[in-house]
């Protein structure tokens, strides 16, 4: 992707970083949010970082990828701005972060359905 999205995507995750500072002074009284990662996760996803990716956000993915990528930023001496730096790591590795298609569940869903007399195989216990 360009200069250009990354640096839509920091803005973004600067608009997050701030909403989640106002969550935590009027909604938990200025406590530390241990679930940050859900949180930045959900804001993310409600305000389109589907528009950076190539496939839908997967919400546990993206926490745990914004949990590591604050780890490697501070990893890396915490220097320069956050918000560039995880937008960066996010549009180098967006398939760790969206939800591959998955094959259709039906067959599964219908074997599930089935009652234990049903089941194949069973004729004999019957």
């Amino acid at each position: 992707m360009s200069d250009s999205s990354q640096t839509a995507l920091a803005d973004l995750l600067g608009r997050t970083k701030s909403a989640h500072h106002e969550h935590q002074a009027n909604d938990l009284g200025g406590k530390y949010s241990k679930d940050w990662p859900q949180w930045y996760a959900h804001f993310l996803i409600e305000n389109g970082i589907a528009d950076f990716l190539s496939g839908k956000p997967n919400q546990g993915r993206l926490a745990s990828f914004m949990e590591q990528s604050f780890a490697a930023f501070e990893a890396a001496g915490s220097i320069g701005d956050w918000a560039n730096f995880v937008a960066g790591e996010i549009l180098a590795h967006a398939d760790l972060i969206s939800t591959p298609p998955t094959p259709s569940m039906e067959p599964a869903t219908e074997k599930a359905a089935k009652s234990p007399e049903e089941a194949p195989g069973d004729e004999a216990a019957a």
